[in-house]
This record gives structure tokens, C-alpha cells and sequence, in this order.
């Protein structure tokens, strides 16, 4: 099973961004505006960094909590990275 670091809204952006390059996929559990707001941040640095194919923008609607994801479309389609993360979250919450 491929491990998918799921991170806290209270987490640091440039964490998340450091590990979504490294792996090419994160997770972020919170508050629906939590989890939009941090994911709005680490697209800013996506931004600066003039990364091409890097994606952090959504978020499921999980029954626990708002999911939010990012991932590098060279290694994962939208599909497989929602897949991935809601069970990453569901495995490491069970």
C-alpha cells in the first residue's frame, strides 16, 4: 500500500509542500476552511516554484472531516489521488 502522509490543517505549508514534491501526493484533514486555506497556500508556493503539473486545489468531503489533496499529475491522475488519500486517512484513523 502506498503511504501518503496525511497532515493537519495546523501544519506548516512549506512541510507540505516539501513533502508533495518529494512524494507526489499529500493529504489534509481539518476544517473545510482549514483544509482550503492551507491548500490555497501551499498552490501559492506550487506557484513560486514554477512547479508545472502540481496540484493542490480540491477537497472530499470525508464523514470525519474535509480532506483536502495535492499531487504531481506526472505520477497520479485526480482519481487515483482521491482514492489514495481518503484511504491513506481511513487506514491511519481505523
Amino acid at each position: 500500500m502506498l503511504k501518503i502522509t496525511i497532515f493537519k490543517g495546523k501544519d506548516s505549508e512549506q512541510d507540505i509542500f516539501t513533502e508533495l514534491k518529494a512524494a507526489g501526493i499529500i493529504g489534509i484533514s481539518g476544517g473545510r476552511l482549514e483544509a482550503r486555506e492551507k491548500l490555497e497556500r501551499v498552490r501559492s508556493l506550487i506557484s513560486i516554484a514554477e512547479l508545472e503539473g502540481y496540484w493542490a486545489q480540491s477537497t472530499l468531503n470525508h464523514p470525519e472531516t474535509e480532506l483536502g489533496y495535492g499531487y504531481d499529475e506526472g505520477r497520479y491522475n485526480i482519481q487515483e489521488a482521491q482514492k489514495f488519500v481518503m484511504k491513506s486517512f481511513d487506514e491511519h484513523n481505523a
